[in-house]
């Protein structure tokens, strides 16, 4: 025997109460990483030094760097290079004890030149001097970065000797931002996909346009179970066919229908009726030159079945009213509602 899924002993969980409040908490997933210790950024070192290329070690200032289980360090390097020149640099975390921890390489390029094209020409400057990585550290404590130019060539390969300004930051517990934001996005959708499965209306048990409204009343026999039932109403009225616009000018803006509703077990008893007034509210049509027409606000009645059981839904409303006929009629039947706001609810003997 298939057993029914966690989602649905939820949806059936006390199905005569559809107000049901406590899914709303996934709203909170969104914000959870928020929720957390607070981390601030910190420039551990910002500092500008000069790079020489005959091989000689150059160390920054020593920085404080924290372990945490937040956000990352993120270290910037850029080296100002020479025109038409390619550069191969080293650069390692020491830590307190001149233990190298961690070390990157980069191979940086700058070219300038003119270039020509269909009678056009122009100069160009472009480089690639700009290193980024993020990491984080096993242990708390004091580091520095230590520098080695590898080689600085001109574009022929040979080598070239000279001082290069190197600038080098590192902030310390710094939050991927692009990541937080998708991570957002992401949860979000799956909250909400989440609320709509708790918070549908229902399952739809019948439903259409309808042309003959007791005859369509006929097809809403069936079983259903206990919880919360709704009906929900929608319709146009338009000017009959020959009416002068003197006429029809002179109906009020805002109209009352009388629906009358009997909803009828299977014995045929009748165990709950009532007249309901529905409004009627005057729009205007899209072509200018066509009469306007009334709109049937839609309208949602709610019902709470007690047990298992078969019921029909009986409904009469007037076809006509003044110099008005019903268009159309649409008519959605569901049960197994449930809501995250208080409901009127009429309830079924």
């Amino acid at each position: 025997m298939v057993q029914p899924s966690v989602l649905r002993k939820l949806l059936q969980r006390n199905p005569l109460r559809p107000l049901r409040l406590w899914p709303l908490l996934s709203l909170l997933i969104p914000l959870l990483p928020l929720l957390g210790t607070p981390v601030q950024r910190t420039q551990a070192v910002q500092q500008s030094l000069m790079l020489a290329t005959t091989g000689e070690v150059l160390l920054s200032d020593p920085f404080v760097l924290k372990r945490t289980d937040f956000g990352a360090t993120h270290l910037n390097v850029s080296v100002g290079l020479p025109i038409n020149s390619a550069l191969s640099l080293s650069i390692e975390l020491l830590d307190s004890s001149n233990k190298v921890m961690l070390a990157f390489d980069k191979e940086g390029w700058r070219e300038v030149g003119t270039w020509y094209e269909d009678g056009e020409s122009g100069s160009y400057d472009e480089s690639d001097n700009r290193f980024m990585v993020a990491f984080k550290p096993n242990d708390s404590g004091i580091y520095r970065l230590r520098f080695i130019v590898d080689g600085l060539e001109d574009s022929a390969g040979r080598p070239l000797s000279a001082s290069l300004p190197l600038r080098v930051s590192v902030a310390d517990q710094q939050f991927n931002n692009g990541l937080l934001f998708w991570t957002f996005l992401t949860s979000t959708a799956l909250v909400l996909l989440f609320l709509n499965s708790m918070y549908c209306q229902g399952r739809r048990r019948y439903g259409g346009r309808v042309d003959d409204l007791l005859e369509a009343s006929g097809l809403t026999r069936m079983n259903y179970e206990p919880g919360v039932l709704m009906l929900k109403l929608n319709g146009r009225y338009e000017v009959i066919d020959g009416i002068a616009t003197s006429e029809y000018k002179q109906c009020s803006h805002r109209m009352t229908l009388q629906l009358e509703l009997d909803v009828i077990d299977g014995c045929g008893s009748t165990v709950y009726s009532e007249k309901i007034k529905m409004p009627l509210v005057k729009r205007s049509a899209s072509d200018e030159d066509d009469p306007p027409y009334w709109q049937l606000r839609q309208k949602r009645l709610y019902f709470r079945n007690m047990q298992m059981r078969s019921l029909r839904f009986r409904l009469s409303m007037p076809e006509r009213i003044d110099v008005l006929e019903q268009e159309w009629l649409d008519i959605d039947l569901r049960d197994r509602v449930v809501t995250m706001r208080p409901l009127r609810i009429r309830r079924i003997s």
